[in-house]
């Protein structure tokens, strides 16, 4: 079973490509609906993470890194790519932590 993938980066976006190789990877996939890519700021500043869902997490290795697995919703994220309502499909939180 595929679970939810994030990796953290140096905040702010020193790795910025992830979203852009993840954008290409997606559209090449024909938009599937199953995918999208979030990302939130650790309370401290100091790292952007970025996250994976489950179909999506077969991408983790084309956009580089260490990705770990992660129970997403003690958190809420950013939306940055996705085809559809993420909220109904997928029962993320959307908006800041604050």
């Amino acid at each position: 079973m595929t679970t939810w993938m994030q990796r953290a980066t140096k905040f702010p976006g020193l790795d910025d490509r992830i979203q852009e190789r993840f954008e290409e990877a997606f559209m090449a996939s024909g938009a599937p609906e199953e995918m999208a890519l979030f990302c939130r700021t650790s309370p401290d500043f100091q790292s952007e993470i970025f996250l994976l869902t489950p179909a999506a997490a077969t991408l983790a290795s084309a956009l580089g890194g260490s990705w770990e697995q992660v129970d997403p919703f003690d958190h809420k994220w950013v939306l940055l790519v996705a085809s559809g309502d993420v909220q109904e499909r997928f029962g993320i939180q959307l908006g800041s932590n604050e």
